[in-house]
């Protein structure tokens, strides 16, 4: 997929099985999130984000049910920070949910992640409400309709 803002870059984005997954991911999730990487989820479908050929991010989250999708955790990597790889990953997620019939997205996020949520109303998602977490805290849920 052509980089939006530069089309001599590129994003790649590469389905993987949980074991791939976690090989690559476990080491950088932790300085990001400030906590080990999760258990995975079997249920959960697991990408890889290149740029250029390097592992630029990650995402996973799964389907609640037939017709509603859970972004459960996306990264871009700080050296990849600020070329727009993560609007530009979600904007090609939410087509292909769209494309197999998926008519909710859903998110939470730390409410305080002005980053991910000012990205995520600018893709349409709208708050929703708020969830306190006991491992994560204050969380904002925020919600996209797709149909």
């Amino acid at each position: 997929m052509p980089h939006p803002r530069d089309p001599k870059l590129s994003l790649e984005v590469r389905r993987v099985e949980a074991p791939e997954f976690r090989l690559l991911v476990e080491e950088r999730f932790e300085p990001i999130f400030q906590r080990p990487l999760p258990r995975l989820p079997e249920r959960a479908e697991y990408s890889l984000l290149y740029q250029e050929g390097n592992l630029a991010g990650w995402h996973f989250g799964w389907m609640l049910d037939p017709h509603a999708y859970m972004m459960t955790n996306t990264a871009v990597l700080p050296e990849f920070r600020r070329q727009h790889l993560y609007s530009s990953f979600a904007a090609l997620l939410i087509q292909q949910l769209r494309d197999r019939g998926v008519i909710r997205v859903i998110s939470r996020h730390n409410h305080d992640n002005h980053a991910i949520l000012d990205a995520k109303l600018k893709l349409g998602f709208l708050q929703t409400g708020f969830e306190d977490d006991p491992i994560l805290g204050r969380l904002a849920i925020l919600e996209l309709a797709l149909g």
